[in-house]
């Protein structure tokens, strides 16, 4: 599991239908996982990253805006019971 959203910056138009296979190797934090990517160190979970380049697809660690909600003040409304 990647613990960063991955956005589409691929540039093509359409749906497709792919498979994709691959085991997760455990043992690493998602912290731990979080930094490997910040350092490009891809060996986090090698077997997803080669099966997306099988695919003709690459990850790579950028920054990037992302829409996020603030949310400033929440009071509770009284309801009727």
């Amino acid at each position: 599991m990647l613990s960063k959203p991955v956005i589409d910056m691929t540039g093509l138009k359409g749906f497709y239908d792919i498979d994709l296979e691959w085991t997760p190797i455990r043992g690493r934090t998602p912290e731990e996982r979080a930094e490997a990517l910040e350092r490009s160190e891809f060996s986090d979970d090698p077997n997803l990253f080669r099966s997306l380049q099988n695919l003709g697809l690459k990850l790579e660690p950028r920054k990037a805006p992302l829409p996020i909600l603030v949310v400033d003040h929440i009071e509770r409304v009284p309801t009727e019971n």
